[in-house]
Protein backbone atom coordinates (compact mmCIF):
# COMPACT_ATOMS: atom_id res chain seq x y z
CA UNK A 1 0.00 0.00 0.00
CA UNK A 2 1.98 3.31 -0.97
CA UNK A 3 1.77 6.77 1.29
CA UNK A 4 -1.25 8.72 -0.75
CA UNK A 5 -3.20 5.73 -0.23
CA UNK A 6 -2.36 5.57 3.64
CA UNK A 7 -3.01 9.18 4.15
CA UNK A 8 -6.58 8.81 1.65
CA UNK A 9 -7.19 5.90 4.35
CA UNK A 10 -6.42 8.10 7.49
CA UNK A 11 -9.16 10.71 6.34
CA UNK A 12 -11.74 7.76 6.17
CA UNK A 13 -10.49 5.21 8.47
CA UNK A 14 -13.65 4.05 9.79
CA UNK A 15 -15.30 3.33 5.95
CA UNK A 16 -12.61 1.41 4.83
CA UNK A 17 -13.23 -2.26 5.01
CA UNK A 18 -14.31 -5.21 3.41
CA UNK A 19 -16.66 -6.44 5.79
CA UNK A 20 -19.42 -3.73 5.13
CA UNK A 21 -22.09 -3.99 4.05
CA UNK A 22 -23.21 -7.67 5.61
CA UNK A 23 -22.67 -10.39 2.78
CA UNK A 24 -26.45 -10.49 2.12
CA UNK A 25 -26.55 -6.61 1.32
CA UNK A 26 -28.13 -6.79 -1.84
CA UNK A 27 -26.90 -3.13 -3.76
CA UNK A 28 -30.12 -0.79 -4.59
CA UNK A 29 -31.66 -1.80 -1.38
CA UNK A 30 -32.09 0.60 2.00
CA UNK A 31 -28.48 -0.11 4.53
CA UNK A 32 -29.70 -1.84 7.47
CA UNK A 33 -27.66 -1.41 10.83
CA UNK A 34 -25.53 -4.59 10.33
CA UNK A 35 -24.31 -2.71 6.83
CA UNK A 36 -22.53 -0.09 8.64
CA UNK A 37 -20.31 1.36 11.26
CA UNK A 38 -21.47 2.25 14.88
CA UNK A 39 -20.05 4.97 16.77
CA UNK A 40 -19.87 5.41 20.43
CA UNK A 41 -18.10 7.42 22.89
CA UNK A 42 -18.80 8.65 26.80
CA UNK A 43 -16.13 11.51 27.62
CA UNK A 44 -18.79 12.54 30.08
CA UNK A 45 -17.46 8.83 32.19
CA UNK A 46 -14.01 9.41 31.35
CA UNK A 47 -13.75 10.21 35.31
CA UNK A 48 -16.14 7.22 36.70
CA UNK A 49 -15.52 4.21 37.67
CA UNK A 50 -15.85 1.08 35.65
CA UNK A 51 -19.20 -0.01 37.14
CA UNK A 52 -21.00 3.34 36.72
CA UNK A 53 -19.32 3.60 33.17
CA UNK A 54 -20.34 0.02 32.54
CA UNK A 55 -24.47 0.67 33.50
CA UNK A 56 -24.70 3.96 32.24
CA UNK A 57 -23.25 3.72 29.07
CA UNK A 58 -22.07 0.28 27.85
CA UNK A 59 -25.37 -1.53 28.60
CA UNK A 60 -26.71 1.38 26.56
CA UNK A 61 -24.30 0.71 23.35
CA UNK A 62 -25.10 -2.55 23.77
CA UNK A 63 -28.12 -2.14 22.35
CA UNK A 64 -28.03 0.67 20.18
CA UNK A 65 -24.28 0.63 18.55
CA UNK A 66 -23.97 -2.53 18.87
CA UNK A 67 -26.39 -3.58 16.39
CA UNK A 68 -24.33 -2.17 13.98
CA UNK A 69 -22.28 -4.13 11.43
CA UNK A 70 -19.16 -3.19 12.74
CA UNK A 71 -18.63 -0.17 15.71
CA UNK A 72 -15.27 2.25 16.94
CA UNK A 73 -15.64 3.35 20.54
CA UNK A 74 -14.50 6.17 22.38
CA UNK A 75 -13.14 9.51 21.83
CA UNK A 76 -11.26 11.66 24.80
CA UNK A 77 -11.44 9.00 27.00
CA UNK A 78 -9.17 7.38 28.68
CA UNK A 79 -10.47 3.59 27.69
CA UNK A 80 -6.86 1.57 28.61
CA UNK A 81 -8.06 0.58 31.75
CA UNK A 82 -11.62 -0.23 30.47
CA UNK A 83 -11.39 -2.40 27.66
CA UNK A 84 -13.49 -5.14 29.44
CA UNK A 85 -15.98 -3.09 29.91
CA UNK A 86 -15.51 -1.70 26.18
CA UNK A 87 -15.10 -5.02 24.46
CA UNK A 88 -19.25 -6.02 25.75
CA UNK A 89 -20.45 -4.10 22.89
CA UNK A 90 -21.21 -6.39 20.16
CA UNK A 91 -19.00 -6.17 16.86
CA UNK A 92 -16.18 -4.27 18.45
CA UNK A 93 -13.74 -3.34 15.50
CA UNK A 94 -11.68 0.12 16.90
CA UNK A 95 -11.06 1.70 20.06
CA UNK A 96 -9.61 4.76 20.84
CA UNK A 97 -6.54 5.33 23.21
CA UNK A 98 -6.00 8.77 23.52
CA UNK A 99 -2.80 10.83 25.11
CA UNK A 100 -4.14 10.92 28.24
CA UNK A 101 -4.32 6.76 28.72
CA UNK A 102 -1.35 4.28 29.29
CA UNK A 103 -1.24 3.36 25.21
CA UNK A 104 1.94 0.46 26.81
CA UNK A 105 -1.17 -0.93 28.90
CA UNK A 106 -3.93 -0.26 26.35
CA UNK A 107 -1.60 -2.53 23.93
CA UNK A 108 -0.96 -5.47 25.93
CA UNK A 109 -4.91 -5.48 27.23
CA UNK A 110 -6.11 -4.87 23.36
CA UNK A 111 -3.71 -7.40 21.38
CA UNK A 112 -4.84 -8.43 18.49
CA UNK A 113 -8.26 -8.33 19.11
CA UNK A 114 -9.20 -4.76 18.22
CA UNK A 115 -7.45 -1.72 16.30
CA UNK A 116 -6.59 0.73 18.75
CA UNK A 117 -7.28 4.25 17.29
CA UNK A 118 -4.35 6.00 18.43
CA UNK A 119 -4.64 10.04 18.75
CA UNK A 120 -1.28 11.60 19.57
CA UNK A 121 -1.63 14.48 21.64
CA UNK A 122 -2.83 17.52 19.44
CA UNK A 123 -1.51 20.20 21.82
CA UNK A 124 1.93 19.34 20.19
CA UNK A 125 1.09 20.77 17.11
CA UNK A 126 0.03 24.11 18.68
CA UNK A 127 3.44 25.45 19.31
CA UNK A 128 5.09 28.33 17.12
CA UNK A 129 8.01 25.90 16.40
CA UNK A 130 7.56 21.95 15.90
CA UNK A 131 9.03 19.90 18.42
CA UNK A 132 10.04 17.30 16.21
CA UNK A 133 11.57 15.10 18.73
CA UNK A 134 8.83 15.32 21.12
CA UNK A 135 6.40 14.18 18.15
CA UNK A 136 9.00 11.42 17.41
CA UNK A 137 9.08 10.37 21.23
CA UNK A 138 5.19 9.92 21.45
CA UNK A 139 4.97 8.36 18.47
CA UNK A 140 7.87 5.64 18.83
CA UNK A 141 5.80 5.30 22.13
CA UNK A 142 2.59 4.50 20.10
CA UNK A 143 4.45 2.00 18.02
CA UNK A 144 6.71 0.20 20.43
CA UNK A 145 3.65 -0.85 22.13
CA UNK A 146 1.50 -1.83 19.25
CA UNK A 147 4.75 -3.69 18.01
CA UNK A 148 5.20 -5.21 21.11
CA UNK A 149 1.97 -6.90 21.43
CA UNK A 150 1.00 -7.42 17.66
CA UNK A 151 -1.81 -4.54 17.58
CA UNK A 152 -3.26 -3.34 14.37
CA UNK A 153 -3.39 0.77 14.87
CA UNK A 154 -4.07 3.76 13.18
CA UNK A 155 -3.40 7.30 14.16
CA UNK A 156 -5.12 10.34 13.81
CA UNK A 157 -4.28 13.47 14.83
CA UNK A 158 -7.93 14.87 16.21
CA UNK A 159 -9.08 18.10 18.02
CA UNK A 160 -6.82 20.26 16.59
CA UNK A 161 -8.03 23.62 17.76
CA UNK A 162 -4.75 25.31 16.42
CA UNK A 163 -1.70 24.93 14.49
CA UNK A 164 -0.05 28.58 15.35
CA UNK A 165 -1.46 29.86 11.67
CA UNK A 166 0.79 27.19 10.55
CA UNK A 167 -0.55 24.41 8.06
CA UNK A 168 3.59 23.61 7.22
CA UNK A 169 3.44 22.76 10.84
CA UNK A 170 0.75 19.86 10.15
CA UNK A 171 2.36 18.85 6.75
CA UNK A 172 5.77 18.45 8.98
CA UNK A 173 3.95 16.53 11.52
CA UNK A 174 2.19 14.15 9.04
CA UNK A 175 5.60 13.63 7.70
CA UNK A 176 7.35 12.49 10.71
CA UNK A 177 4.42 10.26 11.39
CA UNK A 178 4.85 8.89 7.38
CA UNK A 179 8.26 8.14 8.41
CA UNK A 180 7.74 6.38 11.35
CA UNK A 181 5.00 3.89 10.43
CA UNK A 182 6.89 3.17 7.18
CA UNK A 183 10.15 2.62 9.03
CA UNK A 184 8.51 0.50 11.60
Amino acid sequence: MDVKILRELAIHTSPYTDDLPAKDYVPGEPLKRKDVWGRGAAQIFGSVGKDMHDEYDIEFMKRTVGKCGLVYYGCCEPLDKKVDIVEKIPNLRKISITPWADVENAAEVIGKKYVIASKPNPANVATAVLDKDLIKAELGKILDACNKNSCNVEITLKDISTCNYSLQTLRDWEQIVMDMVKNY
